[in-house]
């Protein structure tokens, strides 16, 4: 009960002590229709204009009072964005020609290795721990120091439970705590009736296993196979037919060498803090961020809803519109630092887009001590408030103990209406944070139809929502500045 009219009473005090600075909606607008104009492009990882957007960014914090950290706000990175096989990759078999390309090729994520092993099939390559069942591809088979070959999807049977959404990345880790050599998966008949092998696509996400990963045609299996009188399409029936696993060791031994060399470019976490003056809460920290980066022109895997137009996607609402807001915030919230108890960290994200990639590299690298991180605010996609309804979501509203009474005292007193959801797991940059145990909010108005198309501009900003969404926020970062304790709930 103390604690809780502790939080009221400095909430009160938010409203009456700073009302005099102000959230500068003209700014906003500015930021936005820089960061959203056709000159930029599109703001894509590694390019001139994502250059120019985090000098833009590191400028505007820098002119808001951080002290912009790393090297002068720039935390580098790199994304993957193309890559090349080498002459020298080869998959051996004793008296059979295989060809690159047309029998097998190594995976975008592959390590680079040469190896000579045996072959050991684990059909679908799924254990108990991961099925969620007794189903367990690897029972009484060694899968150490052995070549895998998984068969690519989930079994066909009502009776396992199986999740069919397995994912290829969920065999890999299974794979790996099996202490494999390397992974070989091939396709059944019923996924890949014509034996093709699949695309190769390269994605700035991708990164680089440490085994070697190959796929493989259901041809060239079968010669693996054959010594033990099996064949992948009698398999793929008999594990299907029977609801069981039939893993075996091959009489097969296997050379490989995996060479693959990636194509990166650099790009830029910017990171500035305003540092508390208090002189013994000022070493913890709240996280403020936003990610500034987008699809670029689209086209083809770029995440674009429209991959077949070839246009500058300008990303007003996702997510120049996150990151005026926290240059906003930032400029708000150096008027009052000496009001603030905890320091606070500004954060603008790159890599989200393509797979969160800058937050994830912040908290796994970062320039502050984690654990005295106790709050991460995340700003993605906050400039479609719904006027009608004057309404917005709030993610991540049950990850902390406090937030609960401290969002109430706040909500009573605000004019919109606040969509709590208890989750912090939406899929953005809070999500790392909360994978680390820190307690996360997420503000969002809201997909619409605009969202990863190249008519997300910023003539479609409503500015007065943003306004109120950021009035509403400040009241929340100086709250969570001033409370003593901030306690991770995993909801």
């Amino acid at each position: 009960m103390i604690l809780k009219k502790l939080i009221y009473g400095l909430f009160l005090i938010s409203i009456n002590a700073f009302s005099q600075p102000q959230i500068s909606i003209d700014n906003v607008s500015f930021h936005i229709e820089y960061l959203a104009s056709d000159s930029m492009r599109g703001r894509y990882p590694g390019t001139h204009e994502d250059e120019e957007a985090a000098k833009y960014i590191a400028n505007q914090f820098k002119a808001s009072g951080l002290k912009l950290l790393a090297d002068n706000g720039y935390q580098h990175f790199d994304i993957t964005t193309d890559l090349f096989y080498e002459k020298n990759n080869t998959l051996s078999i004793k008296k059979i020609n295989v060809e690159l390309f047309f029998d097998y090729i190594p995976a975008a994520f592959s390590a680079n290795d040469s190896l000579t092993s045996q072959v050991v099939f684990v059909g679908y390559g799924i254990d108990d721990e991961y099925s969620g069942s007794t189903w367990n591809d690897y029972e009484n088979i060694s899968a150490k120091n052995k070549l895998l070959i998984i068969i690519e999807g989930s079994p066909r049977s009502s009776a396992t439970n199986l999740d069919v959404n397995i994912s290829i990345y969920d065999k890999i880790e299974i794979a790996k705590k099996k202490e494999c050599a390397g992974i070989l998966f091939v396709s059944g008949k019923e996924q890949n009736p014509i034996d093709k092998l699949p695309p190769i696509y390269i994605l700035p996400g991708t990164h680089q296993e440490k085994i070697p990963i190959v796929y493989i045609t259901r041809n060239i299996a079968d010669k693996l196979l054959r010594k033990n009188k099996e064949t992948i399409e009698h398999l793929e029936k008999k594990i299907n037919t029977e609801n069981k696993a039939h893993s075996f060791e091959t009489m097969s031994n296997l050379s490989l060498v995996t060479n693959i060399r990636y194509i990166k470019k650099s790009t830029h976490n910017v990171v500035g803090l305003l540092e508390s003056t208090d002189s013994i809460m000022k070493k913890e920290y709240i996280v403020v961020g936003a990610h500034y980066d987008h699809l670029g022109i689209g086209g083809i895997l770029s995440g674009s809803r429209m991959p077949d137009t070839i246009a500058v996607h300008n990303g007003a609402d996702d997510n120049a519109s996150g990151v005026a807001g926290i240059i906003e915030l930032a400029k708000f919230l150096n008027q009052i630092k000496d009001t603030l108890r905890r320091s606070i960290v500004f954060i603008a994200f790159s890599g989200e887009e393509e797979g969160l990639i800058g937050s994830k590299y912040f908290i796994t690298n970062p320039l502050i001590p984690k654990e005295n991180i106790k709050s991460m605010l995340n700003f993605d996609m906050i400039g479609r408030f719904d006027e009608e309804n004057k309404s917005f979501v709030l993610g991540g509203a049950k990850t902390a103990v406090e937030y609960e009474f401290l969002l109430k005292g706040i909500m009573t007193n605000t004019p919109i209406n606040v969509q709590l959801i208890p989750e912090g797991t939406a899929p953005s940059d809070h999500v790392y944070f909360y994978l680390d145990k820190i307690p996360v909010l997420f503000f969002h108005t809201g997909l619409h139809n605009d969202y990863h198309t190249p008519f997300d501009d910023a003539s479609k900003i409503n500015y007065a929502g943003i306004e109120k969404i950021l009035d509403f926020a400040s009241e929340i970062i100086i709250n969570l500045s001033r409370t003593e304790k901030i306690r991770c709930s995993t909801y």
